[in-house]
């Protein structure tokens, strides 16, 4: 373990523990995924995702920053210009950073730089991939504000990832009733329609584009019966929660 601190190793067997407790709707819940981005030094931005490979922005997204509306259509352009993305690395079973491949020039020449990482101020990203099933990827990202990752950071990952493997291996999405008999991500886009939130806000908040949010809309319009946002929020508000639902930022990865 070069390179680690005593109190690396805490945080590491922390967050240990924390896995195998995890009994939510995502298999890498948020409060996780801040703590893992502070452990490697990812200052921007930290997530996992799950989609078909190749995909640049898949259905599954977790992040500790909104999504702004363009970056779905960006990724989509020029994505694959990073030397770490799925479609390149899906394989590897250690930490892959786009400072691994790309001098800074090399990289400031990129659309993938201009488009994406510069206006989202990351400097550089780094990946960890999970083993996935055959045309899928699984990967945590990593970006941070300036260029390179430290020995320590991808050595803490590489000790964390047999651990992240079998979390995600043995993780189960929740089975508890529905309330209203909606799946969780409409209660959850419904939940942010009942504080006053618009489409495009809640795409932010979650991941999603604002696309997805109409459709999910549309879908709980149908299922309750109503005919307008207002009346499904009011819908929402007034039903009882069920005793163990959990309402959180993701849908299930599979």
């Amino acid at each position: 373990m070069e390179g680690l601190r005593t109190a690396d190793v805490a945080v590491a067997l922390e967050l240990v523990e924390a896995l195998g407790q995890n009994r939510t709707a995502d298999p890498f819940p948020l409060d996780m995924l801040e703590r893992l981005g502070a452990l490697v030094g990812a200052d921007v931005a930290t997530g996992y995702c799950e989609g078909p490979l190749g995909d640049s922005f898949g259905p599954y997204e977790l992040g500790t920053r909104p999504a702004p509306p363009w970056l779905p259509e960006a990724l989509a352009g020029c994505g694959p210009e990073d030397p770490t993305h799925n479609i390149h690395r899906n394989m590897v079973a250690y930490p892959v950073a786009i400072s691994d491949f790309l001098t800074p020039r090399a990289f400031a020449r990129l659309a993938v730089y201009h488009e994406i990482c510069r206006p989202l101020g990351a400097a550089d990203s780094m990946r960890l991939y999970l083993p996935s099933p055959s045309g899928r990827a699984r990967f945590f990202f990593f970006d941070r504000s300036s260029r390179g990752f430290e020995l320590r950071s991808r050595t803490l990952l590489q000790l964390l990832r047999p651990h992240l493997v079998r979390a995600r291996d043995h993780w189960r999405y929740p089975l508890e009733p529905p309330r209203l008999g909606l799946t969780r991500r409409q209660l959850e886009i419904l939940s942010w329609v009942s504080r006053g939130l618009s489409n495009d806000e809640i795409a932010q908040r979650l991941w999603i584009s604002e696309h997805t949010v109409r459709k999910h809309l549309e879908n709980i319009n149908h299922r309750l019966g109503v005919h307008s946002r207002v009346a499904a929020a009011v819908a929402f508000v007034t039903s009882e929660p069920s005793e163990d639902e959990v309402v959180l930022d993701a849908t299930m990865p599979e």
